[in-house]
């Protein structure tokens, strides 16, 4: 995930470039089924043979019943803004899971909003309430795409966190930081982290010097894997526990 693009009107398709490790997920929704995917897979750079393998032309929400069900068309992700805690300080400190389970314990969670008999309620992503329903990660997991070595194969939620350093004690725009070719420098060069599923595995990564990140914020993305593909369904799993979004994705850290 990540990188940058300029999409204009219908068909204006700007210059896309990668992000940190890869291209990412590009997805564009078609209403009116005109888009030829190979023709799309030409704007996009870093060109390969293997472009349209992360390329999603898909639908979108207004042909309900016409929702793509293979990968990578039936993939849907939204980014955060990168957050960054108020006042000076050196490093963000993620904190690690604690014991117990509960959700009070998790170094990382939110909430899945389900559609119930009666109204909308909410799940815990991560642990669960004493006597309560364990958390939707520890039942479906939180991988991304098929992994032979995992029992159940892909997650039908998956959340990746990114940490970079900020120049500053504030961010101008959290919302929209070019991460090649920043004009007013937000975020120091070389600092931006591969994606790793829990904020506190930023710790453990190591710059070119041997050291740690040390990163001052932090940023995440939820994925949507709606495929039904044979004994591959984790978009089974969303229809059936009646998946409507997420909500209060909390992390916790401490500034030193």
């Amino acid at each position: 995930q990540g990188g940058t693009s300029s999409w204009s009107t219908f068909m204006g398709i700007g210059p896309t470039m990668g992000g940190n490790g890869s291209a990412g997920l590009i997805r564009v929704e078609d209403a009116v089924s005109m888009i030829d995917v190979l023709a799309i897979a030409g704007e996009v750079t870093p060109q390969s043979a293997s472009t349209v393998d992360f390329l999603s032309v898909a639908p979108g929400f207004v042909q309900p019943g016409n929702v793509t069900t293979q990968r990578p068309d039936s993939i849907s992700a939204g980014t955060a803004c990168w957050i960054r805690p108020e006042g000076p300080f050196q490093s963000l400190n993620f904190r690690a899971d604690g014991a117990g389970g509960t959700v009070e314990s998790m170094g990382w969670t939110m909430d899945v909003v389900l559609s119930g008999p009666t109204g909308n309620v909410t799940r815990p992503y991560r642990g669960g309430p004493l006597g309560g329903q364990m958390g939707w990660e520890e039942e479906f997991g939180n991988v991304l795409g098929v992994d032979p070595n995992v029992s159940g194969g892909a997650s039908p939620i998956v959340v990746r966190f990114q940490g970079a350093r900020s120049l500053g004690q504030t961010l101008t725009n959290p919302c929209d930081i070019n991460l090649d070719e920043d004009p007013i420098q937000q975020i120091q060069a070389g600092s931006l982290t591969p994606w790793v599923a829990h904020p506190a595995d930023l710790a453990l990564l190591l710059n070119a010097s041997g050291a740690p990140f040390a990163s001052t914020m932090v940023r995440y993305v939820v994925i949507f894997d709606g495929t039904i593909d044979g004994a591959d369904a984790p978009g089974q799993v969303l229809i059936s526990e009646g998946v409507l979004g997420v909500t209060n994705l909390r992390i916790e850290a401490d500034p030193q």
